[in-house]
């Protein structure tokens, strides 16, 4: 911590007390905030997903982490390229398998998500496009 950051701590938490308590609310989001502001009505779904709903993940970490998370919830979450038989799952992880529901790799804008959804709709390839990058040949 910053010297700075160590004085205004000592200001605002008496000495010898820890700065996040269990006894003192304030200092937790849930109970603090989320449960403190009425958040119904400030979004209204356009169709409900539940535990049969096919969930599809993409991005780049946390797609990755997102995932994984409605999957441990019990999500139906789409992994339609999987890792060859027989291979660990380290070694799968290692060459992108497990992450998303593709092995389409990073995403990272919603151009590219649009790109990726029309091209596996299209039957014509498009055509590969390579940059070169200062000495190398590829970029």
């Amino acid at each position: 911590m910053l010297r700075t950051e160590q004085r205004i701590v000592a200001k605002l938490v008496p000495a010898g007390q820890a700065a996040i308590t269990p006894h003192n609310k304030a200092t937790f989001w849930r109970p603090y905030v989320a449960e403190a502001l009425d958040l119904s009505g400030l979004f209204q779904p356009e169709f409900r997903v539940t535990r049969s709903t096919a969930v599809a993940t993409a991005g780049r970490c946390f797609a990755q982490h997102v995932g994984l998370a409605l999957y441990n919830d019990g999500l139906s979450v789409l992994d339609v390229e999987r890792a060859p038989l027989g291979l660990d799952a380290e070694t799968a992880g290692s060459f992108g398998f497990n992450l998303y529901s593709g092995h389409y790799g990073d995403l990272y804008t919603a151009a590219q998500m649009r790109q990726l959804l029309q091209d596996s709709h299209d039957l014509t390839p498009r055509p590969i496009r390579l940059h070169p990058k200062h000495d190398r040949k590829l970029g």
